[in-house]
Formats: structure tokens, C-alpha cells, sequence
């Protein structure tokens, strides 16, 4: 290889300091990030949790309160599906109005569905049929309802009414 030029040996020490120094912010950079991923992930997930379950409380409170309503309780004695229906709209938009999900379904205690109200219009009463019965033989009091294998879901908290 007989004799390198000085441009030669400038430009290759300097591509390689280069190559060098930038190897090594990029090894500091995932070691910093790696590290900050780990002590911050664990937190990011248990806050996810706690405001999840506050959620959940919250959505089963206002089933809890709907179960109880007065103008809901005495519309469930009816065993008129289509009454309920209608009579259920306003309802359906107070509780759309705050936000409390995307679905409203009033059941009797054997499973009938008798009003059903979807802010999507995927659900129709079939869909929510066997949803309803999927999530009364899990014994959930809550579940996540998908239809027509879409990634769409509909929130909902399933209040089930006591008899009194």
C-alpha cells in the first residue's frame, strides 16, 4: 500500500471518531432510556389501574342509581317491551349527555331484553342477547361487548335491578 496521502488520513480519522462518538451517545442514550423505562413504567400502569377502578366505581355507582330510579323502577313493571323502549329515550339521554356509555339495555330479571339503546348503532337486540347471557353466566357485573367482531366496544355497566 505504498504511500496514503494526509487528506486521506484526516478524512478516515475523522470518520471514525465520528462513527465512534456517535456509537457511543447512541449506547448512553438506550442505556438512559432503558433504565428510565423501568423505573417509570411500573408507576405509568399502577396510575392506569387506580383511575380504572375509580372509573369502574363511578360506572357502577350510576348503575347502582339507575337501578333505583324511580321513573326506572316503575317502567320495569311493565312487561311492555316497546313501552319500556320509548319510554327509556330520555333516559338514555341524560345518560349520554353525561357521558355515562355508549350503551343502555334494561332487562327484567329472567334475561328479556326490554329497551336497548346504542350511541353506535351496532347493537341490535340478537347482539345483545348473547352478550347479556355470556356476561350473566360469567356472573360479571361488568364486560366488554364487541359486535360484529369489530374492534369497536361498547361501555356499559350492567345494573341488574333487586326486586323488592
Amino acid at each position: 500500500m505504498g504511500k496514503t496521502r494526509l487528506r486521506t488520513k484526516l478524512v478516515l480519522s475523522l470518520i471514525f471518531t465520528t462513527a465512534l462518538l456517535t456509537g457511543a451517545s447512541l449506547l448512553i442514550a438506550q442505556a438512559y432510556f432503558q433504565r428510565h423505562a423501568r423505573l417509570e413504567i411500573p408507576h405509568a400502569i399502577d396510575t392506569f389501574r387506580r383511575s380504572e377502578d375509580q372509573w369502574q366505581r363511578a360506572r357502577q355507582q350510576s348503575a347502582a342509581v339507575s337501578a333505583d330510579y324511580s321513573l326506572l323502577r316503575s317502567l320495569m313493571t311493565s312487561s311492555h317491551a316497546e313501552t319500556i323502549q320509548d319510554a327509556s329515550a330520555d333516559i338514555w339521554n341524560v345518560f349520554r349527555a353525561s357521558d355515562q356509555g355508549d350503551l343502555f339495555l334494561l332487562a327484567n330479571p329472567q334475561g328479556r331484553i326490554m329497551a336497548l339503546h346504542s350511541a353506535t348503532g351496532f347493537f341490535d337486540r340478537k347482539i345483545a342477547r348473547a352478550s347479556l347471557i355470556q356476561t350473566l353466566e360469567k356472573q360479571r357485573s361488568r364486560d366488554w361487548w364487541f359486535a360484529n367482531l369489530s374492534f369497536r366496544a361498547e361501555r356499559g355497566i350492567l345494573g341488574v335491578p333487586d326486586e323488592r
